[in-house]
């Protein structure tokens, strides 16, 4: 979770959304390599996936369990987690939907 968002940097190449049970909208932001958690009716996001920084918007070079290279495909399974297709370094990423940290990476 990030504190404050403002201002948002805009998004580039959207790829997807999904929403959860509780209405939060993910939104795939491909050319960024993050996706973005929004609550219903808010134009600030308040989750950040793949980055730390809201306003990075360079590619990601590097994968880890925190970074997206490219998010082609996002979906949320019935436990809540956030499941994110990296088309960049060719995985699944799972997300616990209480971490911005994946704990399955495939």
């Amino acid at each position: 979770t990030i504190s404050t968002f403002t201002p948002i940097s805009p998004l580039s190449a959207v790829t997807g959304l999904c929403f959860d049970q509780q209405s939060t909208l993910y939104v795939s932001d491909y050319s960024h390599s993050r996706v973005l958690a929004f609550n219903l009716n808010s134009t600030t996001p308040f989750r950040l996936y793949g980055k730390t920084n809201i306003n990075d918007v360079d590619p990601t070079s590097l994968a880890s369990a925190n970074t997206i290279g490219s998010p082609f495909h996002s979906r949320i399974d019935c436990s809540g987690n956030l499941w994110v297709v990296d088309s960049s370094f060719r995985r699944i990423l799972r997300y616990p939907n209480d971490s911005t940290v994946a704990n399955l990476v495939w």
